[in-house]
């Protein structure tokens, strides 16, 4: 393993570039740090190489915090509470570009535009740990014993 310190003000897509000068012309994954997911990785891996795409993400539907209204002339005709998020998915060389360079914008719209982005779509589990309230949420499920998936390995 390498822990490669790219700096404070270095953006995702930058970080990335520096970190491709130690692959070699090898499949790597990238991974943030701020969601817990029960995605299959070895099924992800097999998903990309048929898709024989530059790029492939795994696409989640996150679930909604609010309720959903339908719209149509000032009119609510549709209200979902809380219901699953149904509008979209959410979002992991030459497309890189510098330190100030975000992964998720230019490069992954250009991958996109190019027909080089492929989406693993990933119905299970997943949830992103970015305020107090969702880690509330995440310590709530380990502890009651309802976290979807456990698993620890010697490494």
């Amino acid at each position: 393993m390498t822990l490669l310190e790219t700096g404070q003000n270095t953006m995702t897509g930058g970080g990335l570039k520096r970190v491709m000068a130690f692959i070699e012309d090898e499949d790597f994954l990238i991974a943030s740090g701020d969601g817990l997911t029960s995605s299959n990785i070895n099924d992800l891996i097999a998903f990309h190489k048929a898709q024989k795409k530059t790029v492939t993400l795994a696409a989640v539907r996150p679930s909604a915090r609010f309720g959903d209204l339908t719209i149509r002339s000032d009119t609510v005709v549709a209200f979902k509470e809380k219901a699953d998020n149904q509008r979209g998915y959410v979002n992991v060389g030459d497309y890189l570009t510098d330190d100030q360079c975000a992964l998720e914008q230019e490069p992954l719209n250009r991958l996109a535009a190019e027909s080089q982005l492929a989406a693993f779509i990933h119905p299970g589990f997943w949830q992103c740990k970015d305020t107090y309230r969702e880690r509330r949420h995440l310590t709530h499920l380990w502890n009651t014993g309802r976290a979807p998936r456990k698993l620890w390995q010697n490494v």
